[in-house]
């Protein structure tokens, strides 16, 4: 089984339309839709809510007997770096985790990075793409400098998301959509800009399905 990952409704919708998903039960925190070998889950925003309920529902369908073989989260995300354009889809390579005091180090201190290890998710060497996920959102000049040391985009739950995956031992695909470059873009044009950017996460999410 299939499961996709969204942490808004917003993210989510194109998808459970597209798959024509029905909703199937309300977690402690979060939604279960599905249709056959495709299941979907609305976890929340942050790094906490990924990880927990994300792992909620891979060990609850592991003991239902009908293990997920693949996670995939489609979102959005913002770009700190001059490679990307409003409305790319990116397929991450690897996640770190966002914090404003250590990535202003050259290196994350020994504890810091102990605790928050980057995850991989692909043996890619070249061009790599990696994520970092942020506690808050990241608008202002000074968060998209600090991140952009140590990333090229940012989001809210996609480390939470590699923790689980990883702990359960299952493939984890992150593809983002391009909402915003935190540099230079405002909240407002985030969110005129989010619409687009799920039209194009969709296509590229049928594409990728078709025969």
């Amino acid at each position: 089984m299939i499961l996709l990952a969204c942490a808004t409704r917003v993210e989510a919708e194109p998808f459970i339309e597209y798959h024509r998903l029905v909703k199937r039960n309300t977690g402690s925190g979060y939604d279960i839709y599905g249709v056959g070998a495709v299941s979907l889950i609305i976890t929340g925003m942050g790094t906490l809510k990924g990880a927990l309920y994300l792992s909620e529902i891979l060990q609850q369908r592991k003991a239902d007997g009908h293990p997920v073989a693949q996670v995939i989260n489609y979102g959005v995300a913002g770009s700190v770096c001059d490679r990307f354009s409003l409305g790319e889809v990116v397929m991450v390579d690897r996640v770190i985790k966002y914090d404003p005091v250590e990535f202003v180090k050259p290196r994350p201190g020994r504890h810091f990075s102990s605790s928050f290890p980057d995850i991989t998710l692909t043996p890619k060497r070249r061009d790599t793409t990696i994520l970092a996920t942020s506690d808050h959102p990241v608008f202002s000049e000074d968060d998209a400098k600090k991140v952009s040391l140590h990333a090229h985009v940012v989001d809210m739950e996609g480390y939470g998301y590699a923790c689980a995956a990883r702990r359960h031992g299952i493939p984890l695909e992150i593809v983002k959509g391009i909402s915003d470059c935190a540099r230079k873009e405002s909240e407002q044009s985030f969110k005129n800009t989010v619409a687009d950017v799920l039209v194009k996460l969709l296509s590229f999410h049928s594409r990728r399905q078709a025969p």
